[in-house]
């Protein structure tokens, strides 16, 4: 349903939006959904006139109206005339959780819930005399509606989604609480992946990748340590090929240039890898240590 209505003094306000002119923006950090309400308004009879001070939106989604987005704002629309018609931008925020959210509830369309609670100043017009009308307010009124915008598979899917930025970044929590690595890890291997994580706060990519490939050669020592006394072979295997993966990439970046080999590499270089390649196989290696941890632990108990 994309089209309602609401009254104001017993007189039919019409409201509805586009399909076709919903639409999204990214700006780098934040997400948006967009939608044009349209609407067309009437005074109930002459002499009266009445503005629009506020509209609250709320965009739900599912068969829970869940809130995605809320907004208030403020179109100071005077109406005057016994019919006239407007435009108002619906700028919703979106978090990334928001967007799972409809992703994880939309079969097919993206369908939502719009509620609207519209706030009006009533004014009157009284004549003084048979040459002067002096206009006063004759209270508040809220009113409300809803409409049920529907976004087609295809243009939700193929324009939407990419305008909001999903899929162009993913937000994945790994701890960092080093205190629970506390006896876990031999000095060395901590030391390194300290020094990692200094040199990537610095944006020296190619220091903070050598110290992160050092990490995982203690790592490796690790492994072994817990392949003699972990009775679960099947998790060992897993483990040992993502590190051993991780680490085949890091060393192979490494090798790519002498330069990076070396933990000594000279500070004021500029940097041969990307901000994109050091976090990446940082999140790996923090990744890897929280994950051995707890096993090195079971097996040192067994």
């Amino acid at each position: 349903m994309n089209a309602n209505n609401f009254s104001i003094s017993s007189k039919i306000q019409e409201v509805w939006i586009v399909p076709g002119e919903i639409t999204a923006s990214h700006d780098g950090l934040n997400s948006f959904l967009w939608f044009t309400l349209h609407l067309k308004l009437r005074i109930p009879y002459t002499g009266y006139e009445f503005d629009i001070l506020s509209i609250e939106a709320s965009l739900r989604i599912g068969k829970d109206d869940v809130l995605l987005s809320k907004l208030n704002v403020h179109p100071s629309i005077t109406v005057r005339q016994h019919e006239d018609t407007f435009g108002q931008l619906l700028k919703f925020p979106l978090e990334l959780q928001a967007i799972e959210l409809v992703e994880s509830v939309r079969t097919g369309d993206a369908k939502f819930r719009l509620d609207l609670e519209f706030q009006i100043l009533q004014r009157i017009q009284v004549a003084l005399g048979t040459d002067k009308i002096v206009r006063g307010t004759d209270g508040l009124l809220v009113d409300r509606t809803y409409l049920q915008p529907i976004i087609p598979m295809s243009d939700w899917a193929e324009s939407i989604l990419k305008k909001l930025g999903y899929g162009s970044f993913r937000l994945v929590q790994i701890p960092l609480h080093y205190k629970a690595f506390d006896g876990e890890y031999e000095t060395s291997i901590m030391d390194e992946f300290l020094e990692a994580e200094k040199y990537l706060k610095r944006q020296d990519y190619n220091k903070c990748i050598a110290h992160l490939r050092s990490c995982l050669e203690g790592l490796n020592r690790n492994l072994q340590k817990i392949k003699k006394k972990d009775p679960s072979e099947s998790k060992f295997k897993w483990l040992e090929k993502v590190n051993a993966e991780a680490f085949a990439y890091t060393d192979g970046l490494c090798k790519s240039t002498s330069a990076v080999t070396s933990i000594t590499h000279h500070s004021n270089s500029s940097s041969d890898f990307s901000k994109n390649q050091a976090e990446s196989i940082y999140l790996v290696t923090l990744a890897v240590l929280h994950y051995i941890a707890p096993l090195r632990k079971d097996a040192t108990e067994h």
